[in-house]
């Protein structure tokens, strides 16, 4: 180049020999102003070496699918001493080379004899020898005839591609691949098509799945799938998986750099813990509250891991602790007393069913402690409650809350016992004991074995809807089971109650 002006271009070409000295060589330079065959160089020099034999090799033709012939263009030699020998030698599909045809003579050759799946690729190799001119016989062509074999590749189809379901798995999920391979010659496959996967695990190389499957031999435009599918819940870390089409030249092929593919995915820990819920007859109590003596005890294990499912009743620990005793027994999760339910859905909740049979009256303490598919506890520290039990029946009195009130006012009370009163009957009064309200049982709501309160609330009017005034009203509570009024079961609020009779203060 032409540093003041850059649109100029210089050509240089120069021959010379190594051992030469300087200014020896022959040079010619053409320069041109951005026109291009505007410039032109050239140059003869005579090179003699001393050397009286020589050889030549071509490139590997093939593969093959069958061999024909072989044909040679070379002219006469120019004298006695000038020798030219052709061979042929074949690679098998171990890479090792043997030569065929030691010496070919004439200009035409039968290759029809070479087995094409034994050696698919050819060499050819000239040696010339000329002692006395150093002189070589020209060889203006060779050329092999062959019939040629299919190509396939992989996913080259725009409405299929491929599909790799993700890089990054959850534990418990599944390695998806579904890679189309497709014949994009007009050749078809001779035989099935192997297909294989080799998954291993990066860091020590340790295989973890290897598959072989074989596909229809593919015609012209043909394309199939290849499905692989990796559990991966005894995985973790980082991984490849390397698809392969047509290994090692199975059958014959023209080229196999676009017959795999190396996909790499990691499998992440499970590292959350799930949740644990403890419900006696479908609700959860406080320490020390009384339920049936006959209760069903719900112990739910809930997991965001949806392919991890529960399946494991080992997972799950329960004990009781009995009235009087210092210590937990374990509650066996045999389906007698404790019936397990694994997962099934990809919600990933697992239950324990506990029907304790027949337990007297007293205090009792469960323990409850869960464990995902991963080993991930739902909680540092078990969980414990304590319940009470009281077989007969009885009811506390019904206490206003808030009292005093001004907008609206509940009853709270306590049932015991394993089963719920048939009838509960409220009366409210004025001062003077003219009744204003009846609440009857299905007004109050569904009630339950221990503390409750009612979902009915008064708003301080009567009957009618009227407001009342400001005041105090009173109360008197009738329940019954089976005809017969219900024993009374003590509490703190009893002195507040004078024969049945309580108050309740409305203050606007």
């Amino acid at each position: 180049d032409d540093p003041s002006n850059r649109t100029s271009t210089a050509i240089y070409v120069a021959v010379g020999k190594k051992g030469w000295s300087p200014g020896k060589a022959f040079e010619d330079v053409a320069i041109f102003n951005g026109v291009p065959g505007s410039g032109y160089a050239s140059l003869e020099a005579d090179l003699y070496g001393t050397a009286s034999s020589g050889a030549m090799n071509s490139e590997y033709i093939g593969p093959a699918g069958s061999w024909g012939s072989l044909h040679l263009w070379r002219n006469g030699r120019s004298n006695t001493s000038e020798t030219a020998n052709i061979s042929v030698l074949g690679r098998a599909k171990d890479g090792s080379e043997q030569v065929l045809i030691p010496s070919v003579s004439g200009n035409f050759s039968d290759l029809s004899g070479i087995d094409a799946r034994q050696y698919p690729y050819l060499r050819l190799k000239a040696a010339f020898s000329d002692p006395s001119d150093f002189s070589s016989m020209q060889l203006p062509n060779w050329r092999i005839l062959f019939s040629e074999v299919p190509e396939g590749t992989l996913y080259p189809v725009p409405r299929l591609g491929y599909e790799y379901y993700r890089d990054s798995l959850y534990r418990g999920d599944s390695l998806r691949l579904f890679i189309p391979f497709s014949n994009i010659s007009a050749l078809p496959f001779a035989d099935s098509i192997m297909a294989t996967a080799h998954i291993y695990k990066k860091e020590d190389r340790s295989t973890v799945m290897r598959d072989t499957t074989f596909l229809p031999a593919a015609k012209p435009g043909e394309t199939y799938v290849y499905r692989v599918r990796q559990d991966t819940r005894n995985l973790i870390g980082a991984y490849q998986a390397i698809i392969q089409f047509n290994p090692a030249f199975r059958q014959e092929e023209f080229s196999l750099s676009n017959n795999s593919n190396t996909f790499s995915f990691e499998v992440v820990a499970d590292r959350q813990n799930p949740l644990l819920d403890v419900t006696f007859d479908g609700r959860r109590i406080f320490n020390g509250d009384i339920v049936r003596a006959e209760p069903l005890i719900r112990i739910s294990n809930k997991d965001e891991n949806k392919y991890l499912l529960q399946t494991d009743s080992s997972r799950f620990n329960l004990y009781l602790k009995r009235p009087g005793s210092p210590d937990y027994t374990p509650v066996p999760v045999d389906g007698t007393e404790a019936v397990f339910k694994p997962a099934q859905t990809a919600g990933n909740s697992a239950v324990i069913d506990y029907r304790p049979r027949n337990l007297p009256d007293g205090t009792y303490s469960l323990k409850v402690q869960a464990a995902d598919m991963s080993g991930n506890p739902a909680g540092q520290e078990a969980y414990m409650v304590d319940f009470r039990v009281v077989n007969k029946n009885m009811v506390t009195n019904f206490y206003p809350y808030p009292n005093p009130f001004s907008t609206q006012m509940r009853f709270v009370f306590t049932l015991t016992g394993n089963d719920i009163p048939d009838e509960v009957h409220i009366k409210i009064m004025t001062a003077d004991g003219r009744v204003v309200k009846h609440v009857h049982q299905d007004e109050l709501g569904p009630m339950h074995i221990g503390n409750n309160i009612s979902h009915w609330s008064w708003d301080g009017t009567d009957q009618f809807g009227d407001r009342l005034a400001n005041g105090v009203y009173f109360y008197q509570v009738t329940v019954r089971k089976d005809g017969k009024k219900l024993a009374h079961f003590e509490s703190a609020g009893d002195a507040s109650f004078k024969q049945q009779v309580g108050k309740i203060y409305l203050l606007r």
